[in-house]
């Protein structure tokens, strides 16, 4: 066996392939191709469910402002 626990027990949600994946102690971490991270804690042999924590592909709000008012923000 390559770790010291198994893996989690419940499918990862969602259909997208998987891109990316991480294992660190007992926590595994993934990421989908829609840009869906999950994570599943492994906690004395019994396999969590994952849980969604967030999207790395999600637009970021911005506001436009003049660069006078945002110098008149930070004075």
């Amino acid at each position: 066996m390559l770790y010291d626990f198994p893996p989690p027990t419940q499918p990862i949600p969602g259909g997208d392939a998987i891109v990316s994946t991480s294992v660190e102690g007992g926590l595994f971490l993934v990421l989908l191709a829609n840009g869906d991270a999950y994570d599943a804690v492994v906690d004395g042999g019994a396999g969590q469910s994952w849980t969604y924590r967030g999207n790395l592909l999600a637009a970021t709000p911005a506001v436009r402002e003049s660069w006078g008012a945002l110098k008149s923000r930070y004075r």
